[in-house]
């Protein structure tokens, strides 16, 4: 199977990253996401279901006064759509992790949830804003300061 077969993906399988086609990959991963279930790619962008239980302000036999807060819940009192809500979050990180070439496995595998992985794979693909930034200034000053030689012929100032 070619490279372009791969990279394309299928209804079961989705695109491969190849290093340097992050923004194809991207979008095709937004659609093949979307297409499988919408809450997959929700989960990405809402980054993985916490669910709290809610503590209420008491006072101790000692009279001391404990406020009220927030506990994370055990995860086997969970209701069934809290489950339902786990469930996506780890399919929306299997199928992220699915398509990571081996090269870059082994940077972001500590990522724990699928929001955590794809902000860790944009950063690395794309590197942080100054650098793009600054990339693109660079293409601009070389696009807008390429200028023909004296003698030279319109085909050698292509080349």
């Amino acid at each position: 199977m070619s490279k372009d077969m791969l990279s394309i993906g299928s209804d079961s399988k989705p695109p491969v990253l190849a290093i340097g086609e992050y923004l194809q990959w991207k979008v095709q991963m937004i659609h093949f996401l979307d297409n499988k279930d919408e809450k997959l790619m929700q989960s990405i962008k809402n980054g993985p279901y916490i669910s709290y239980i809610d503590l209420l302000a008491q006072t101790t036999e000692e009279g001391i006064v404990v406020h009220a807060s927030k506990k994370k819940k055990d995860p086997q009192y969970f209701t069934e759509t809290e489950k339902q809500k786990v469930l996506i979050d780890k399919k929306a990180l299997t199928y992220t992790l699915m398509e990571i070439p081996n090269e870059l496995f082994n940077r972001i595998d500590i990522c724990g949830s699928a929001k955590d992985l794809w902000d860790e794979l944009e950063k690395h693909m794309l590197g942080s804003e100054k650098s793009v930034q600054s990339r693109m200034n660079q293409c601009i000053s070389a696009y807008e300061g390429f200028r023909a030689r004296e003698n030279e012929s319109i085909t050698k100032s292509y080349n």
